[in-house]
């Protein structure tokens, strides 16, 4: 993952370790800069009707600094997921 901020530029790597269609992505993240190692991100859908409850949960992070910047970061992307589908489904 290559993502862009004022600050530069910041390269995400790791494997994926679980997959489950419709259910369950499991990920390990590092940081290429090697600011955070072998952290683990899991994502799972809930299928409820006629939406879905996504869940992320990051772990194993180094600080309480990390997961906070983590915390804003994953809440933005998915603010524009948010966005982006929204844009995408007719009434």
């Amino acid at each position: 993952l290559h993502m862009r901020s004022e600050e530069g530029d910041h390269i995400a790597i790791g494997e994926y370790k679980v997959i489950i269609p419709n259910q369950t992505l499991q990920f390990s993240w590092s940081w290429e800069s090697g600011t955070v190692k072998d952290s683990l991100v899991t994502i799972q859908l809930e299928a409820l009707g006629e939406t879905t409850r996504l869940t992320l949960t990051h772990e194993n992070l180094p600080s309480e600094e990390a997961a906070q910047h983590h915390n804003g970061g994953w809440n933005g992307s998915l603010d524009k997921l948010e966005q982006a589908l929204s844009q995408n489904i007719e009434p």
